[in-house]
């Protein structure tokens, strides 16, 4: 009998893998027919110079609409840069506040916020300076409806101001009218006096996060915003929401991550919960959405636990992280910030050591570093308590042409009670011509239930296509 053994990315670590539960998948994605691959890696940026932007790193990036990259260091005394043409310019220094920079752009300006004043780039002539009209001091701004919105972290925490209105491209002059008064103005997330966390635009409404509650609100004529609904799920990491078209995701006040177009919310974070309870500090938390060919990820990283989650559309979760050659251990992941520009489809990343690069499924290592990947199963007992024997592993590769040290490597192992796996089996991938390799492991023991892992490594593609076993159901 030949059944798949289940190397998906379908982590759970909240489930128990005693019962069948993944219990770790860690750089890996797979595509719609169930290959997996390595994640991403990071690669040179043809935009940005190949040299770190700023050592302290990068933690802010925005692409505008007609193609300039602009990107952030951390606080305080933080820098902003234009970058374009492989080179980087210095545009402003000591942009206000400590905290994850949010960018808004409309057709004059981009304005910016990094926990304190608001500044603007004014895009026609390329300089930053302070927006003007008196702003609140902000953690959150957006751009909607033609106006700028933000939240107030100091005078009214449970209100959200907004500016006056500005179109066209030759007066912004409204964007730097924050008066109390119409045509400006301020809406209260009163519900429940609990504080804004964080606020969002869809086009169609502005999303306000609270402490305990999220509060959708639509455009209105007369009163400039009205309320649409109200659900009682707050926002437990300011800086986790992550855009999905119409939707958003969210890592909520009950350390769950939640999807929502604000009227239906769904839960999807059930496989690890367990594993997100355990967070020493998820408040840092920040998230960002991966697009690529073969993968749709959302992604949080919390720095404080040095961990990385992804959710794949379609598949499941997973972890990212990088991979210390000194230890032999993984290492946080080195995504800093992200933006997806929609001009190229190219997922630009920020660093913590401060390059401005490139995410690419084209790419195998982390600009040099190589990426080490492995899954590992649930205990999988074929249907039945009944003693098994493995016959036969069969798996198939697609490998690409590079041999010897840096070319793929890949180990398989495999435990039959929680303690020590038997030692790994190296997979010998063939020459550089051999790239379609189908290899068998004969006879592999008896077991009642089994957990499996599949590691690889390199510096070129590995893919794995499929992996079954053959296994016979022994009497008693």
């Amino acid at each position: 009998m030949a059944q798949e053994i289940p190397f998906t990315n379908q982590q759970a670590s909240g489930v128990e893998p005693l019962a069948g539960g993944g219990v770790m998948s860690m750089n890996v994605v797979t595509d719609a027919a169930g290959a997996v691959f390595r994640r991403p890696g990071i690669r040179a940026y043809t935009e940005a110079p190949e040299t770190p932007v700023n050592t302290s790193g990068i933690d802010g990036l925005f692409c505008t609409d007609d193609g300039m990259l602009l990107a952030l260091s951390p606080g305080p005394g933080r820098t902003l840069y234009e970058v374009r043409g492989g080179s980087a310019r210095q545009v402003q220094n000591a942009l206000p506040g400590i905290r994850r920079p949010v960018f808004a752009q409309t057709e004059m300006i981009v304005a910016i916020t990094g926990g304190r004043e608001i500044l603007k780039y004014i895009r026609a002539s390329r300089i930053a300076e302070p927006l003007g009209g008196t702003p609140p001091l902000a953690s959150h701004v957006i751009a909607h409806a033609s106006r700028l919105l933000a939240n107030d972290l100091i005078v009214n925490q449970t209100a959200v101001r907004y500016s006056d209105t500005a179109i066209g491209t030759t007066d912004y002059s409204g964007l730097e009218n924050w008066s109390f008064a119409f045509p400006a103005g301020y809406i209260v997330a009163s519900a429940r006096p609990d504080n804004v966390q964080a606020i969002a635009e869809n086009t169609n409404n502005v999303y306000v996060f609270g402490t305990g509650t999220t509060q959708v609100y639509g455009p209105d004529a007369s009163a400039v915003y009205l309320p649409e609904g109200t659900r009682e799920i707050g926002l437990g990491a300011p800086y986790s929401v992550i855009k999905q078209d119409q939707a958003f995701a969210w890592f909520d006040n009950y350390r769950r991550i939640q999807i929502s177009d604000g009227r239906s919310y769904k839960d999807i974070s059930a496989p690890i919960a367990k594993t997100l309870d355990g967070a020493t500090d998820p408040s840092d938390a920040f998230g960002y959405r991966v697009l690529t060919g073969r993968a749709d990820c959302m992604v949080w990283t919390f720095p404080t636990d040095g961990r990385t989650f992804v959710y794949q559309a379609g598949s499941g979760w997973g972890q990212w992280g990088g991979w210390d050659q000194a230890t032999a251990n993984y290492k946080p992941f080195s995504v800093l910030s992200h933006f997806l520009r929609t001009d190229t489809n190219t997922n630009v990343v920020g660093t913590t050591d401060g390059f401005v690069a490139e995410l690419s499924e084209d790419a195998f290592t982390d600009l040099g570093e190589p990426i080490r990947a492995h899954i590992e199963t649930g205990y999988v007992s074929r249907g039945t308590d009944r003693p098994k024997h493995c016959q036969c592993v069969r798996m198939t590769f697609r490998r690409g042409s590079t041999v010897g040290a840096t070319g793929p490597q890949a180990w398989l192992s495999y435990r039959d009670r929680p303690g020590p796996w038997e030692p790994g089996i190296p997979i010998d991938l063939g020459g550089s011509g051999d790239t379609h390799p189908v290899l068998e492991f004969r006879s592999l023991g008896t077991y009642r239930r089994r957990q499996w892992r599949f590691e690889f490594t390199g510096t070129d593609e590995l893919v794995l296509v499929s992996a079954t076993e053959d296994f016979e159901v022994l009497e008693q």
